[in-house]
């Protein structure tokens, strides 16, 4: 992905309804649980071009993808001892990296990640 001096994305402008969407979605659990996000995309977002599409999935599973990367090193940093305070400080990282992110989003991207660095 290429990005701009203040870290923004130089792909044309998306919605925040569409990428927080797809995260949404990229997030789910149950029948949905870490589906390829590109078929996710393909379904959910079937009104945006190939190349817009790519560069969206690609966004959303870099962003998924060091949202956990984040969550890991602090959960090794605190020993497995995860409070509310390394919770919320996990919530603040989320929205300064990617401040498109909405608060639904960032909160069940914090969540599922805890999950994951606890069971390994």
């Amino acid at each position: 992905m290429a990005w701009d001096a203040a870290g923004m994305s130089l792909l044309p402008q998306r919605s925040r309804d569409a990428r927080n969407m797809l995260l949404d979605a990229a997030l789910e659990f149950g029948a949905n649980w870490r589906r390829d996000v590109a078929e996710l995309a393909a379904e959910r977002l079937p009104e945006l071009d190939g190349q817009e599409r790519t560069a969206l999935v690609q966004e959303i599973t870099d962003v998924r993808s060091g949202i956990e990367s984040w969550v890991l090193r602090r959960w090794e940093e605190v020993g497995g001892s995860w409070s509310r305070a390394d919770a919320e400080s996990a919530e603040t990282h989320v929205r300064t990296a990617y401040p498109w992110v909405d608060e639904r989003n960032a909160e069940h991207a914090v969540s599922q990640a805890t999950y994951y660095a606890w069971h390994g």
